[in-house]
């Protein structure tokens, strides 16, 4: 592929919030963690207690391998298998943010030319800003939380209001989770 300076840049920008994450979700990576694991496969119980713990080195490491080299295939397959074995480990790394990451990498990986590159990105992003706008499509919402819950309940105001209309409709602009 094709090593542009964009292409390096959200490479590296992705690695960068990746490497952050990681640091910040430390004490999920340690041995006497809070809650217990909630292993995808039964066989990862059987594993022993150091295995998050060198599997969190091993993905910091990688991680900051490439963003010193971040068109290098191989650390890019690496990584994207880290990550999963993170995934199989608990889910607790089930989190958007991190489909996020292992979505651009998988493409990354995948494309052979910066055509390719931005043109899956492009149809990631859409898909991000379809999906996140699909609540305003269902009425569940805007009928059962907006207009019960916070017009009715919270402010009093009722379907015999003059106004109602106007603010039932900016509950379709609003979102409360």
């Amino acid at each position: 592929m094709h090593k542009t300076i964009w292409v390096t840049a959200i490479l590296r920008l992705t690695l960068l919030a990746h490497l952050l994450t990681q640091l910040f979700l430390y004490k999920a990576w340690t041995l006497n963690r809070v809650f217990p694991t909630l292993t995808v496969f039964p066989f990862v119980q059987n594993l022993p207690k150091e295995f998050p713990f060198i599997l969190y080195c091993a993905t910091l490491a990688t991680t900051l391998l490439l963003l010193w080299k971040p068109h290098w295939k191989k650390g890019v397959g690496l990584w994207i298998l880290l990550v999963l074995g993170s995934w199989a480990w608990d889910y607790v790394f089930w989190q958007p943010y991190t489909y996020c990451f292992l979505a651009i990498a998988v493409i990354h990986f995948f494309s052979k030319s910066e055509q390719q590159f931005w043109t899956r990105c492009l149809l990631l992003l859409s898909a991000l800003y379809t999906f996140s706008g699909l609540h305003k499509i269902n009425g569940a919402f805007l009928y059962t939380i907006w207009d019960s819950y916070v017009l009715k309940n919270r402010f009093g105001i009722t379907s015999n209001d003059s106004f109602f209309f106007n603010f039932s409709l900016c509950g379709i602009t609003s979102r409360f989770d």
